[in-house]
């Protein structure tokens, strides 16, 4: 996925995926990012929540263990998901 004009506002995440998950466990996505902006100290990961049609995108912080959304950035260049999910 990539955009270029983007407002910029809210958080990214992917919505629309094919089957519900499953409501046992949040399910890690495998996740590449191009041009898009992190916090020094903090590396982006995906997962699935459970019961959702979504992919999250979060920063996690190696000092404190905390996780928060990734914004929406105006312009990415590429970002790359690939996983499988429970159902």
């Amino acid at each position: 996925l990539g955009w270029s004009a983007h407002t910029g506002t809210g958080n990214i995440q992917v919505t629309g995926l094919p089957y519900t998950s499953s409501a046992d466990v949040i399910q890690p996505v495998t996740i590449w990012l191009n041009n898009l902006a992190i916090t020094a100290g903090q590396h982006a990961q995906a997962s699935i929540p459970q019961s959702t049609t979504l992919i999250n995108l979060q920063t996690y912080a190696d000092t404190t263990g905390a996780a928060a959304a990734i914004a929406m950035d105006t312009s990415v260049d590429g970002l790359l998901l690939k996983g499988s999910y429970r159902l």
